[in-house]
């Protein structure tokens, strides 16, 4: 009976050491160690803070999400590396034990990608077909009359 207790009593704590290493192995290989972590994670903190502040005395939505949404932009911008092997980390996680939604992010990420490249080659081409349309316009312009637009107003 006592030889039994010692034997179940030892595997689980071995078995709860085991999960500890792979923890704590996992969580500091997701950190770059060329990134100063205590002023990254006082920045993530601080905004933490802040977000509560600014959501005080508002609504239930606003009050949990302000402090999330400001902390996680600190955490990108101020530990760029590791956000990025944590958010490789948990889609890995996702795709493992969700594959379904993983695969639906994916397509999501994959089209709102292609909507930014769309929407920055229209506005590309919009800037420069109005830059050509002022272009001509001025040319017009000065045929015209005679004046010479493109002389500084100030020069005396």
């Amino acid at each position: 009976m006592l030889q039994s207790f010692e034997n179940s009593t030892g595997k689980a704590s071995k078995d709860y050491y085991q999960l500890e290493h792979n923890v704590t192995s996992t969580v500091a290989n997701l950190h770059d160690k060329r990134e100063d972590l205590l002023p990254g994670a006082t920045y993530v903190a601080t905004a933490f803070l802040t977000g509560s502040i600014i959501a005080r005395r508002r609504g239930f939505l606003l009050r949990f999400g302000a402090p999330l949404v400001l902390s996680v932009v600190a955490f990108k911008l101020a530990l760029p590396s590791t956000f990025a092997n944590t958010t490789g980390f948990l889609h890995g996680l996702e795709k493992q034990n969700l594959p379904a939604v993983a695969d639906a992010q994916d397509s999501l990420v994959s089209e709102l990608g292609k909507t930014i490249e769309s929407v920055e080659t229209t506005a590309k081409s919009t800037k420069q077909s109005v830059d050509d349309t002022l272009q001509s316009s001025k040319k017009r312009f000065a045929a015209i009359t005679g004046l010479n637009i493109n002389d500084d107003v100030t020069k005396k």
